[in-house]
């Protein structure tokens, strides 16, 4: 009975309680394009946040080559072999690859990286170690001219040995997605987990970018050569002199930024929670004035009820449970204004381009905490009203 009083009573006001429905909508797209927002800052530092917790100093490097030897075509496990302290590497390469007719950047990364990030893709998949068995390279694309698509096959030629190698396509990146790269700060700006990346466009570009994994490309004896980010961790024990020689040798290789690893980690934290603290005050502020409001306007809409409810009562309802009927018709209009929000945005997301503004979990969470709120004080607000009148006051005053 409760829930179809409740419904005649949303049929009974329709005007104000679209005004409702179209505040909460409001309230809830405020929610959700704050918390996207505040996720968004982290967003750089999460993938990441376990190889930077670690002990050791990450490098930008620039078409590295043993200064000893002069060999471009360096790989990992040399490098490692040559640093002292047991250190672990995480590199990144560009391949000794060319395609036929085609203007290609092409970047290969060690494991971890691969396993750390995943960058959006407009199609198909990312690196999946389980499904390189068999003989083709697993390649992620940008967008291109050349008209491919996921599950084409390509080919590409080693210009050290003149080996052809066979390439699938598994994904396509978004455009203008953040890939895994490398940017300097600014002067006055401290290096962190945002400046790992660098954003990618084709039609900025004009070069269809290739994602390689490095160890199917060293499987394969293809040529590489050191170059992007580079991470050197170490165990727990290391000598600062063996942490120095090291970063002595591997700048002599080319280097143009470093930094300690534990400088990057806290200067990525200190990012985040000053945007956090700008973002915040602002979201608290919209939140509670469109809620205040939105208040109001329950209030009003009670007042406008109240002879209703006296019939109920007369009729031998109690006020509790005509306040019931009330949060039932709060929580049926409250629910109505999340779905039609996030409807909406599902919609509208392909057209924002760039924007923060995601559906997730997370937002939904936040969403959830507003519904309950509003449904508390769609409570608290009638009872008050209501048992602050008796039955006979309010119909000699209708």
């Amino acid at each position: 009975m409760v829930w179809k009083l409740a419904y005649k009573n949303i049929l009974r006001d329709p005007i104000m309680n679209l005004l409702m429905v179209l505040q909460m909508i409001v309230i809830f797209f405020i929610t959700i394009s704050m918390t996207s927002s505040i996720l968004s800052r982290f967003a750089y530092f999460l993938p990441f946040k376990d190889l930077l917790k670690n002990d050791g100093d990450y490098y930008n490097m620039i078409f590295s080559y043993d200064p000893e030897t002069l060999d471009p075509n360096f790989k990992t496990e040399e490098l490692t072999a040559k640093l002292r302290g047991d250190p672990k590497v995480v590199a990144s390469y560009v391949p000794w690859l060319s395609m036929d007719g085609v203007d290609v950047e092409l970047c290969s990364f060690d494991d971890p990286w691969l396993d750390a990030y995943r960058p959006e893709l407009e199609d198909g998949t990312w690196f999946d170690r389980n499904e390189w068995q068999n003989d083709t390279i697993p390649i992620v694309i940008s967008d291109n001219d050349e008209d491919l698509s996921v599950g084409d096959q390509i080919t590409m030629t080693d210009y050290a040995s003149g080996n052809d190698h066979s390439c699938e396509i598994i994904g396509i990146l978004k455009e203008g997605t953040s890939v895994i790269g490398w940017d300097s700060p600014g002067a006055s700006e401290d290096f962190s987990c945002r400046y790992m990346y660098r954003n990618y466009y084709f039609a900025i570009e004009q070069k269809m970018l290739v994602i390689m994994p490095q160890r199917l490309l060293a499987a394969e004896q293809i040529g590489t050569q050191l170059h992007g980010p580079l991470l050197v961790t170490y165990p727990d024990g290391v000598s600062e002199e063996d942490r120095s020689d090291n970063d002595s040798y591997i700048k002599s290789l080319q280097t143009i930024y470093s930094a300690p690893v534990s400088e990057i980690y806290q200067n990525s934290l200190v990012y985040i929670f000053e945007q956090c603290r700008a973002l915040l005050p602002i979201l608290f502020a919209v939140l509670i004035l469109t809620l205040v409001s939105t208040m109001s306007v329950n209030a009003l809409s009670v007042k406008r009820q109240i002879y209703t409810y006296t019939i109920y009562y007369i009729c031998g309802l109690r006020w509790n449970k005509c306040v019931l009927i009330n949060l039932v018709s709060s929580f049926y209009l409250v629910l109505l204004s999340l779905l039609l929000t996030f409807a909406g945005i599902a919609v509208a997301l392909p057209a924002l381009g760039e924007s923060v503004i995601r559906l997730g979990w997370i937002q939904l969470l936040a969403c959830m905490i507003v519904l309950v709120f509003y449904v508390i004080l769609s409570v608290v607000l009638p009872l008050r009203i209501m048992h602050s009148h008796t039955p006979s006051e309010i119909l000699r005053s209708n």
